[in-house]
C-alpha cells in the first residue's frame, strides 16, 4: 500500500510473535531521503475496540531507540526487515 510519503504499510506477525500493523514513512534530513516507522500492536484491546475506519487511519507510535528518539534509516527495505526481525526484542539503531 502506498500513502503520501509512505512507501510501505503492512500487517504482519513479527519475529517476537506479536501481531502488528506498521508503516514506513519518508522524510528528508539535510536534503537526504530517510525513513522512519510507526507501529501498533493489533492484539491490544485499545486497538481492537476501534471502528474499522479508525483502525485504517491509526498508524501507531513512532519506532524509537533506547533514548526514546525516532529511529531513521537510509533504506526503507532495511527498516522493514529490522522491524519484522527485531522489533519488540531489541532496540533498532538509527542509521542517520
Amino acid at each position: 500500500m502506498w500513502l503520501q510519503n509512505c512507501p510501505y504499510s503492512d500487517r504482519k506477525q513479527l519475529q517476537y510473535g506479536q501481531n502488528a500493523k506498521f508503516s514506513i514513512w519518508r522524510t528528508q534530513i539535510n536534503n537526504q531521503d530517510c525513513y522512519y516507522a510507526k507501529v501498533v500492536d493489533t492484539d491490544l484491546e485499545s486497538y481492537k475496540i476501534l471502528k474499522e475506519v479508525e483502525k485504517e487511519e491509526y498508524f501507531g507510535v513512532h519506532v524509537t531507540n533506547s533514548k526514546q528518539r525516532i529511529v531513521y534509516y537510509r533504506d526503507h527495505l532495511h527498516l522493514k526487515a529490522d522491524i519484522i526481525s527485531k522489533y519488540g526484542r531489541e532496540w533498532l539503531q538509527p542509521e542517520i
